[in-house]
């Protein structure tokens, strides 16, 4: 991955999660209610269509780079490798904001339906992970694990 392609492509995942988030929240609805707000979910408490469609179309963009110069024959093994580790990273960006866009617009742009507009989070739609009390808001353990990855990534890719 080319230096330049690497702000494109965090551009682009993060576009896609606001907008895979901004399409959940209001058009994924059962009677005007928000679907993840209408059904507990057993597995890691994470709703079906996350795992399918939205996580592997994040997945496809967070990595295109790297599907780009494999198709291409651009990069050696040890540039791969790289753009690997900065895909994960950027994945795992995308499906923070889009989690954490979800939240957001339940309790900044409530739908007039939506039993829990204005509400953040509640410790029952966390993750299996928990939530964590920081200054009177409730924040899913598992972003606390997540962002500073990424930074750190991001960091590290720069200075290289």
């Amino acid at each position: 991955m080319r230096k330049k392609e690497f702000p494109r492509n965090l551009i682009l995942c993060s576009a896609l999660a606001f907008f895979l988030s901004y399409l959940e929240y209001y058009y994924v609805a059962l009677d005007g209610i928000p679907y993840r707000e209408m059904y507990h979910f057993g597995v890691l408490n994470i709703p079906p269509y996350v795992l399918f469609p939205l996580a592997p179309a994040l997945a496809i963009v967070a990595f295109s780079p790297l599907f780009d110069d494999l198709l291409l024959h651009r990069a050696n093994w040890s540039e791969r490798s790289r753009m690997i580790v900065v895909g994960c990273a950027n994945f795992l960006c995308a499906v923070t904001l889009y989690d954490s866009l979800y939240y957001t617009f339940r309790s900044m742009f409530p739908l007039p339906t939506d039993p829990l507009g204005g509400f953040w989070i509640r410790r029952g739609e966390a993750s299996i992970m928990g939530v964590v009390n920081l200054l009177g808001v409730l924040w899913p353990t598992w972003y606390f694990v997540t962002i500073p990855v990424v930074i750190s990534v991001y960091v590290a890719y720069y200075i290289s």
